[in-house]
């Protein structure tokens, strides 16, 4: 039987968790105020544990155990729930429930929060890196919400690219493998131009890219794509968001968060340098440019 470690809760065990740490404060008559104070968190982050915003780390739960006298019953309860809380499946539908567009605006202020990306992709390019019709593909793909907004979706997904652009952006690593590279949700054409994006906006600043070509020997397993996320308030612990086909999956906690980032670390190992990897990425743009389109796929323009 696995741990309580190693289960995964759904969106609502934070509530749970929150609910339940309130209770035990105002049942040992300590304020929030004076409780933050001892703890040294800011009242902000007490508010937001409370009320389930954010889902504590283990370490600032069973501190705040030891500051309101939890009894031994409450303390086994919370224990169980915070490490339930750690990593939280959330299903597409769920998680679409206002909309594909709704959603990008949640990641835009998740954006906000933080100071650094560490994204994986083995399948396709990233949504931050992409033109408008290869995101609309991708959205058709991935709706098994049958939501509407589509158009919508593009447009806010276009508009989240303009972090990159910002003085303050976050420091972004993006690693590729060739295979997300070549993935081709469209006519050959479609693909050219989307290189030809990545291509430009891994000269920003900001962004930080690396390629893993099929010729590389491999010494890191990356089995599925994962995007790390450094906040920058100190006292968050760090987010890593995983994608699979039925829902998405957000892991916290130092231990997660050291396991990705060395994970993360070793895949860089592998991948060329950024500028071998934009000569690499200019290279196989360059040879889909020169490739002549089918017939049945040139309506699909």
């Amino acid at each position: 039987m696995p741990e309580s470690e190693d289960l995964v809760a759904g969106p609502d065990t934070i509530k749970r968790l929150g609910a339940e740490l309130r209770a035990l404060r105002e049942a040992s008559g300590v304020s929030g105020r004076a409780l933050a104070s001892r703890l040294g968190w800011s009242q902000a982050k007490l508010s937001r544990t409370e009320t389930g915003v954010v889902r504590p780390i283990v370490a600032d739960v069973e501190d705040f155990l030891e500051q309101v006298a939890a009894p031994p019953a409450a303390r086994r309860r919370v224990r169980e729930l915070a490490a339930q809380a750690q990593t939280v499946s959330t299903g597409w539908k769920a998680l679409h429930r206002g909309g594909l567009a709704q959603r990008q605006r949640e990641l835009d202020e998740l954006l906000g929060l933080t100071t650094r990306v560490l994204h994986y992709q083995p399948i396709f390019i990233p949504g931050l890196l992409q033109t408008p019709e290869y995101a609309r593909r991708v959205f058709e793909l991935i709706n098994w919400s049958k939501n509407r907004d589509i158009g919508q979706a593009v447009a806010a997904r276009m508009a989240r690219q303009q972090a990159l652009f910002e003085p303050n952006a976050p420091d972004y690593h993006f690693v590729l493998t060739e295979a997300a590279l070549r993935w081709r949700p469209g006519p050959m054409s479609l693909l050219a131009t989307q290189l030809d994006r990545v291509r430009s906006l891994a000269e920003l600043p900001s962004v930080t890219l690396r390629v893993i070509p099929w010729s590389a020997e491999i010494s890191a397993l990356g089995p599925h794509p994962f995007v790390a996320y450094t906040l920058r308030d100190e006292q968050e612990p760090p987010e890593i968001h995983v994608e699979t086909v039925s829902a998405e999956v957000v892991v916290t906690g130092e231990e997660a968060g050291a396991l990705y980032t060395e994970t993360f670390n070793r895949l860089v190992a592998d991948a060329l340098d950024p500028g071998d990897s934009k000569t690499f990425i200019q290279e196989l743009a360059d040879t889909l440019h020169e490739v002549p389109q089918p017939a049945h796929e040139k309506g699909a323009q």
